[in-house]
């Protein structure tokens, strides 16, 4: 059985799901198995946090796991063997990468296949004396059990304590980018002093000059190291006036200073959240670090094996702590970075910045790991989570085929290719519905139609290259230029020459697209595999076929290239001629976005890679309380026992201004019909309309969509009518003229909820054929219900998502920490070129 997998973007933890079911699932009171085979102590705890956080929400849940644990009421523990000796994690310091990465590969096989033997996984993996309704996997060298999971029949939601992992990554088909891959910061759990034992809590209240807490983790025991080095941090640590809490796995210490105190065991993040915690000398694991950060306390970092190198390294990048090498261990570095940290009050306001940051959340990461997991139980495995690139090959993925054949010299003289994107749309993005009038075109949206895409995308390149500077030079601009402003936000379409306002005002900036897409160069450099991301001007899917993924690749570059060579300077010489001569460069001002809001959720459009500064607020324009109806409509839908059906070409294409035979073809369809229709028509008089047709010039269209008489909306397939008909269920007849409309209708009909028809060749029996189709086929309004339910299902609304980070840009003086590196990269060094050119070179 090929396993599909997909990743969830919760930023709370990395959530891998297999889905191998079409079973209805109900989130209240699922069952659910847990097989968390890691044996590292520290990850049991964190997957404990999780665990009993579903069991709280209502779920029964079976762990498997190397660890006992005290049964709860709703959770019940069973032991599958496997030991880690920890004696071996200090002879993995001395390793370099390759050979600890055999070594730690080599040790998980071993632990594993005793795991996978043992009685216990027979019983409840092989035998399957029990049903489970979810399976969680903590996936960390633990494929070995996907085999047996799978048989199951039920979603997997994978879960990783480390965050990362080339190879969790590659299972799902997600893209990994070496040269700037990062990873969020979070906590599952908070602290309270009340849980410190008696005699520690009195040691570190008593505390007057503050404390020091020193812990080198679970794997790591600090009774293991040498005894030179053991004695040499009792050196340093007496000589300090602070106190020091001291986890020791040995009763007793030989020479132990007066002002140390020893436990086996100490509760971490109680000690952290302390008020008297002054420093925190750790071994650099990543729960440690994410608690360090969470509290506010600065580090000395202590790293062996594994991550911890990493880990360390962004300690110093941050500037909360400094760093000691165990292989160069001496006591005057260990004293050195003490004393560094102590004195140097940066380090402490750099972890209280850091902690500031990781708390300004929507939501804390364990309400939303536990939202994501019953999302995915509330919408039957959450297929549309997983993007196209799961089922790639790995020559798909990165679109080495279609590298391929871009550099076959056949290529410049093919017909063919012309003639695949002469079918395609491009968009003309506008400011407003007049904003033909002021650059004096003369766009007709009609006769978009019946043009290529290249051919669209030089008109709209001409349209908007007058655009721009003739709203610049509007008189109610000017007097902006006198204004202080603490947050700029700009359009990312084609409105380059607006930039130089957040830097005249020394503001952050925030870019905004309604059209639901990045691009353009103001896009935070979030990755865009043209595999399986389709370009906003064309009709495509995530599903390409090879000659359709060519197309894509040849007009994404050739977009990006008119936008660096012909767009850009266009747009600087008019921001130039406005603000001054003495403006940065387009492309400097653009590296300045704090935040990218796009009009965009992955219900509707496909899972896409997106950057921590990038945020999805698809749909924010929907009301969750609909306008009241006006009474004549109101009394209109209410009395259509058949049913209501609504057309609308959008508030850019006119239905009046259609040619006289297509008006004809329309009016004939609906006569012919049992269902009302409501025909938004921009002018007071429509000649030969049947009795069962009303007209408007503006309609209240969500609340139109709301109404329960509601069965089928005829749309010029607009971003904002298809979220609009999603949030309320209605299945959709589509008329695409330009822009991305092609591409919402096709996506719309390949999730079975819209017939698409051309234009071109509308006709009233092609139109009679679509709405019958639509109302009569019931599988329509049953998957609009479905898209209804899962777009409805988020954590919080897309608008409160906008605000909630565009306020926090201005709460952190414009959020840098959002930026990725790539963003001061070449398109050379992000996409490693450079480095393979080296590489092959030898």
């Amino acid at each position: 059985m090929h396993t599909r997998l997909f990743i969830l973007r919760p930023l709370a933890v990395m959530f891998v799901v297999m889905l191998m079911t079409k079973a209805e699932l109900v989130a209240g009171g699922s069952k659910i198995l847990a097989v968390t085979p890691m044996v590292s102590p520290s990850h049991g705890i964190w997957n404990r946090c999780l665990l009993e956080a579903l069991v709280e929400k209502g779920h029964q849940v079976t762990v498997l796991s190397p660890f006992s644990a005290q049964n709860k009421t709703g959770i019940s523990y069973y032991n599958i063997g496997g030991q880690f000796d920890a004696s071996v994690t200090l002879s993995f310091a001395k390793l370099g990468v390759k050979e600890q990465t055999y070594q730690i590969w080599q040790r998980a096989f071993e632990i594993s296949r005793v795991q996978v033997k043992s009685g216990v996984v027979k019983r409840f993996l092989v035998d399957r004396e029990q049903r489970f309704d979810l399976i969680i996997l903590e996936m960390h060298y633990s494929e070995s059990f996907l085999s047996v999971l799978t048989g199951f029949g039920v979603p997997i939601v994978a879960i990783n304590a480390f965050g990362d992992g080339q190879w969790n990554w590659q299972m799902i088909g997600a893209e990994n980018y070496p040269s700037v891959f990062a990873q969020p910061v979070f906590s599952f759990r908070s602290s309270n002093v009340a849980n410190l034992q008696m005699s520690v809590r009195d040691f570190v209240d008593s505390a007057e000059e503050g404390f020091i807490y020193m812990s080198l983790g679970t794997n790591v025991k600090s009774s293991l190291l040498p005894k030179e080095t053991v004695n040499s941090i009792m050196q340093v640590l007496g000589n300090l006036k602070l106190k020091v809490l001291w986890k020791f796995e040995e009763d007793n210490l030989p020479g132990k200073p007066d002002n140390v105190m020893i436990r086996k065991w100490l509760s971490q993040q109680d000690i952290l959240g302390h008020k008297n915690i002054r420093l925190f000398i750790s071994h650099g694991g990543r729960l440690s670090i994410h608690e360090a950060v969470h509290h506010g306390v600065p580090l000395v970092v202590i790293p062996f094996y594994i991550d911890q190198h990493k880990n360390a390294e962004t300690v110093v990048r941050i500037g909360m702590g400094v760093r000691v090498s165990y292989l160069d261990f001496t006591r005057d570095s260990f004293e050195g970075a003490i004393f560094n940290v102590l004195r140097e009050e940066s380090y402490k306001e750099n972890a209280l910045r850091a902690s500031a940051v990781a708390r300004d959340r929507v939501s804390s990461p364990l309400e939303e790991a536990v939202f994501w997991i019953e999302h995915v139980i509330r919408n039957n495995g959450s297929k549309y989570l997983q993007p196209a690139s799961a089922h790639f090959t790995f020559i798909q993925l990165h679109s080495l085929d279609v590298i391929a054949l871009l550099l076959a010299p056949r290529l410049r003289h093919s017909s063919s290719f012309l003639r695949c994107t002469k079918q395609s749309d491009s968009q003309v993005s506008v400011s407003s519905n007049h904003a033909a009038e002021l650059v004096g075109a003369n766009f007709n949206p009609l006769s978009q139609t019946e043009e290529g895409t290249l051919s669209r995308l030089f008109s709209m390149l001409g349209m908007f290259k007058k655009l721009c500077p003739t709203i610049l030079n509007l008189p109610q601009i000017k007097p902006l230029l006198d204004e202080k402003f603490d947050l700029v936000i700009i359009s990312t379409f084609f409105s380059q020459c607006f930039l130089p306002f957040g830097y005249i005002n020394g503001a952050p900036m925030i870019g905004i697209s309604a059209a639901g897409s990045l691009g353009m160069g103001m896009d935070m450099a979030n990755p865009e595999p043209r595999s399986y991301v389709p370009n906003l001007f064309l009709p495509l899917t995530s599903k390409m076929t090879f000659a359709e993924r060519v197309t894509n690749t040849f007009i994404s570059h050739l977009i990006s290239f008119l936008a660096t060579f012909v767009h850009k300077p266009v747009m600087y010489n008019a921001a130039k001629e406005f603000f001054g001569p003495n403006i940065p460069t387009i492309e400097e001002m653009e590296k300045n976005l704090s935040l990218v809001i796009y009009n965009n959720h992955f219900t509707l459009n496909n899972p896409r890679p997106l950057n921590p500064g990038v945020i999805d607020a698809g749909g924010m324009h929907i009301k969750d309380i609909n306008e009241k109806l006006p009474k004549d409509l109101q009394d209109f839908m209410d009395g259509a026992k058949d049913g209501v059906i609504y057309f609308s070409m959008g508030s850019y294409i006119k239905g009046s201004e259609f040619p006289e035979e297509k008006v004809a073809a329309l009016l004939d369809a609906f006569s012919e019909l049992p269902q009302r229709v409501i025909f938004k028509w921009e002018t007071e008089e429509m000649p030969n309309k049947p009795n069962n047709v009303k007209i408007g010039k503006w309609l209240p269209q969500q609340a139109v969509l709301a109404h329960p008489n509601m069965k089928l909306f005829i749309t010029h397939g607009g971003l904002l009518s298809t979220q609009e008909a999603a949030y309320h269920g209605v299945p959709l007849v589509g008329i695409p003229f330009f822009g991305d409309q092609q591409l919402n209708v096709a996506k719309s009909s390949r999730m079975g909820l819209a017939v698409g028809l051309d234009y071109n060749t509308l006709k009233k029996q092609t139109i009679i054929n679509a709405i019958k189709t639509v109302i009569n086929e019931p599988s329509f309004y049953k998957n609009a219900q479905v898209l209804k339910k899962r777009m409805r299902d988020q954590p919080e609304s897309p608008l409160d998502r906008a605000v909630f980070w565009t306020e926090y840009v201005l709460r952190h003086s414009g959020a840098p920490h959002l930026r990725t590196a790539a963003t001061d990269m070449s398109w050379w060094q992000v996409h490693l070129i450079d480095v393979y050119g080296a590489i092959f070179a030898e």
